[in-house]
């Protein structure tokens, strides 16, 4: 009898965690309200992953149950700096680099070859940077054939100097537009809780946030479904001319829709694309497919080496009630 007794709570325990499990795939409104752009969703998804995708970018990662807790694992970039590039006919005499996220802590940048002992690295952005553009571009003469990046993690007063990784980028290919990306240190990446309530989670320090169905339109499948296979560093990435991320497979194998157009170096969606399209920016420009450009990844060399500092930042970056 105590043997049945027994083997009825444990069922009565798993189908419990089992409601539970169902009772949290959703969405949740992870924003800043009263900031658009601070837009971000958390995708709680049935096979135990999860995405948040804000404006901008996301983290995806892996979740699991622990009694009436849920723990959030992201998945962490395995390099902190990643640059790609491609070869831009209308850019004949000059170079242009977007910077993606470079604003999330003190990053900077260093373009050609060490002239010194020490490279001079020039800060991103300025410190505490707020109301941040989208996309950040930055625009020279020329090409350069070497662009390097590091970051400054936080340092306790009195602390010993820490050497950080810098990671430098040959354009052997002679590129001269570029994606950079800067993701955030692994261990800014920890795992995260949140408390299951009846009808949503509430968050460390947070009032509960309710639950909302996931997505169920056939575009956002798609959007959501290629955060979850996102692929860190992958050997390439895609864009229109306004970097709206496609994130609709691999456009150079979608022979139906789209077809490569040497002079553009871009590929072009015959059906759609309207001649010069991509010199002028319509309201939905951003989420426009009609052409997209492919972005080669250029492997680094990282290593430990001291440099110069040069703390006038490349943007400036404040909210109208900070200025």
């Amino acid at each position: 009898m105590k043997n049945l007794l027994f083997a009825l709570l444990m069922v009565s325990s798993l189908y419990g965690y089992a409601q539970i499990d169902t009772d949290i795939y959703g969405t949740y409104d992870r924003g800043q309200h009263g900031d658009p752009q601070g837009f971000a969703d958390l995708f709680v998804l049935k096979d135990h992953t999860f995405a948040i995708i804000f404006f901008g970018g996301g983290v995806v990662g892996t979740w699991k149950m622990e009694k009436d807790q849920v723990i959030f694992t992201p998945t962490a970039a395995p390099q902190t700096f990643a640059l790609y590039g491609r070869h831009n006919p209308d850019l004949t005499d000059s170079t242009r680099i977007a910077l993606m996220a470079f604003n999330d802590d003190d990053t900077f940048i260093s373009l050609g070859r060490k002239q010194g002992a020490h490279d001079v690295m020039k800060r991103v952005f300025n410190p505490d940077a707020n109301c941040v553009d989208f996309p950040n571009l930055m625009k020279f003469k020329g090409m350069q054939s070497q662009i390097a990046f590091t970051n400054r993690l936080y340092q306790r007063e009195g602390a010993s100097a820490i050497l950080q990784d810098t990671y430098s980028f040959s354009n052997s290919s002679g590129y001269n537009d570029f994606i950079a990306y800067y993701y955030t240190p692994a261990r800014s990446y920890r795992p995260f809780k949140a408390e299951v309530k009846k009808g949503g989670l509430q968050f460390a320090g947070d009032v509960i946030t309710l639950k909302k169905p996931l997505p169920t339109k056939k575009e956002d499948l798609e959007m959501l479904n290629s955060f979850q296979h996102i692929e860190l560093n992958p050997q390439e990435v895609q864009f229109n001319p306004y970097y709206g991320s496609y994130e609709r497979g691999d456009v150079k194998k979608d022979n139906r829709n789209y077809t490569y157009n040497k002079k553009k170096n871009a590929w072009i969606s015959p059906l759609n694309y309207t001649e010069g399209e991509e010199h002028k920016k319509s309201d939905n420009a951003f989420n426009q497919t009609n052409i997209i450009y492919v972005f080669d990844a250029i492997k680094p060399i990282k290593s430990k080496a001291d440099f110069t500092v040069d703390e006038v930042p490349l943007f400036t970056r404040r909210c109208p009630e900070d200025k």
